[in-house]
């Protein structure tokens, strides 16, 4: 499975050789003083969350990683043996229909990230609404027309009834976590700006489908426990420009950017400036980031997740300890302290 998701995921990408630009950075006002929340309703555990990012901005970033949807903690166990300590962010993701057997997993281990000190990030790789309940990861980034797209997003046709049947088989996972007091850094949709998935590359029906999501969690399940944080890909040769598909500030908490290339200060600038005083994280990377670098010119990121295998398919172990041990990383026990209080 870890093998096969991240060359399918990231087949198409060539490897870049990370290049650090360090500049002193002009631009848009770090998180705002003052936590915003988009859902009124949010829980106390998700505010507090929320809070603590805001608090974070600037301060330090905080180690993070990804695992898969049938080892739902090895790659954090691996970072905790190599560097000992354990990630502050623990993430994984409801994945795809073939797979949908091991979400209840899923929520099992992210109710034991919480309880033990980790916040919680997860993503949902949605395969197509009208595909089979056995979908495969074909069916998450086969294409649909812009008609076809069209239809996903408006009430009453065939295709939202379908993407409302999927949607609400996540929610009720999202359900379990919100009963158990598990707040989620919750990251559908991710990477909108290209075309690497069925619902990306369309800024307007992004935006619908995005606010259809928000408005059916929120007000049909009543799931408060969301940070709401909205992903893009990188702005290179393989996306497009972030600001147009942002769905605005109404259905957004935070803003996070996968960066599978160089940490560049372009990427960086993108994404302070669509999120508007908001907290902001790398959502995915492959390569961690140099430390120094962030602490020099991009210092307002407030978490890293490293995605799966290739925290030692693309980092040395000399490499992961220096991120880890450097003094402006926060690793798990550190976030227990402040947030766990």
């Amino acid at each position: 499975m870890q093998k096969m998701f991240n060359a399918m995921k990231r087949g198409f990408l060539a490897v870049a050789a990370v290049t650090v630009i360090f500049s002193s950075f002009q631009g848009p006002a770090p998180a705002s003083a003052a936590p915003r929340w988009s859902n009124p309703n949010m829980t106390k555990e998700a505010r507090e969350v929320l809070k603590y990012l805001y608090n974070q901005s600037g301060k330090g970033i905080l180690s993070g990683q990804h695992n898969y949807v049938d080892a739902p903690n090895d790659w954090s166990n691996k970072a905790a043996e190599i560097t000992g300590e354990y990630p502050a962010v623990w993430g994984n993701d409801f994945a795809w229909g073939e797979v949908s057997s091991m979400r209840q997993s899923v929520v099992d281990a992210a109710i034991d990230a919480w309880n033990h000190g980790s916040l919680v990030t997860l993503s949902w790789h949605a395969e197509k609404p009208d595909a089979p309940d056995n979908a495969g990861w074909w069916d998450v980034q086969s294409w649909y027309t812009d008609e076809e797209m069209l239809e996903v997003v408006t009430p009453g046709t065939e295709k939202y009834k379908q993407w409302e049947k999927k949607a609400d088989e996540i929610a009720g996972y999202l359900g379990q976590l919100q009963a158990a007091g598990v707040p989620v850094i919750w990251r559908p949709y991710h990477e909108n700006n290209a075309g690497f998935f069925w619902w990306g590359g369309r800024p307007e029906l992004v935006k619908r489908l995005w606010a259809n999501l928000y408005d059916r969690f929120t007000k049909v399940h009543h799931l408060n426990n969301l940070i709401w944080n909205y992903n893009t890909a990188s702005y290179n040769e393989w996306s497009l420009p972030v600001d147009d598909f942002y769905p605005g500030d109404r259905y957004v908490d935070m803003v996070s950017v996968d960066i599978y290339d160089a940490f560049k200060q372009s990427y960086y600038e993108d994404t302070l400036r669509i999120a508007n005083g908001k907290p902001i994280a790398i959502g995915e990377c492959g390569t961690l980031p140099d430390i120094e670098l962030i602490q020099t010119a991009q210092p307002l990121y407030t978490y890293f997740l490293g995605w799966g295998n290739m925290l030692t398919g693309s980092n040395s172990y000399e490499h992961i300890n220096d991120v880890y041990d450097h003094p402006y990383t926060t690793n798990k026990d550190e976030v227990k302290r402040s947030v766990f209080k």
